[in-house]
């Protein structure tokens, strides 16, 4: 375990691969997040699907697992049953198969943003993918927000933390009158 929460499998591979782990971990929650994710190509290995579907057996899955070293979408689930259409074994779980194939270990949750590490078998819990969660979260809210415009800034002022100054608040402005009318309305009764 490392200082930061994240498991030593993180750390095995090299910086760059690390950046692209956290790429690959950013595209797939923010189309996870996004409202048109059933239709988006870019994930769907280039195919229109109704659902994202498994990269090994070709069973749709609504809630795929995406190995962050490859980008490809895994079923997490074993079956029990099969189709007839369906290359799946049964009892054959695609994400564990894959990992055993290739020797990645990271696979993220695209519903939660939680990232599994095959190798210690446990979740990860790094600095590193909160961050990136956070930024993603924020990203699409900005994007759903009425007050960003067009091009994409927002046309809310951005918060300047204040500065504090020794020069006292001006708090006795001078007497104002201030006058109070009111006006009842009376009901006939």
């Amino acid at each position: 375990m490392n200082p930061d929460g994240s498991c030593s499998h993180l750390y095995e591979i090299g910086n760059q691969d690390r950046n692209d782990v956290l790429k690959n971990y950013r595209k797939v929650m923010s189309w996870s997040m996004s409202e048109d994710m059933m239709i988006d190509v870019s994930i769907h290995n280039g195919s229109l699907t109704t659902f994202p579907s498994c990269g090994l057996c070709s069973r749709a899955t609504v809630r795929p697992s995406v190995c962050l070293q490859c980008k490809m979408q895994l079923c997490r689930v074993s079956s029990t049953l099969t189709s007839p259409g369906n290359k799946r074994k049964r009892g054959q779980d695609c994400m564990r198969g894959h990992f055993r194939a290739t020797g990645h270990s990271l696979a993220v949750d695209s519903a939660t943003g939680s990232v599994w590490c095959h190798a210690c078998q446990d979740w990860v819990y790094a600095l590193a993918f909160e961050g990136a969660l956070g930024r993603v979260r924020r990203l699409q809210e900005e994007r759903l927000d009425p007050s960003v415009g067009e091009n994409g800034h927002s046309k809310r002022v951005r918060y300047k933390n204040p500065k504090p100054t020794e020069m006292p608040f001006p708090a006795n402005l001078g007497f104002a009158q201030i006058r109070c009318h009111c006006w009842y309305t009376y009901l006939p009764l």
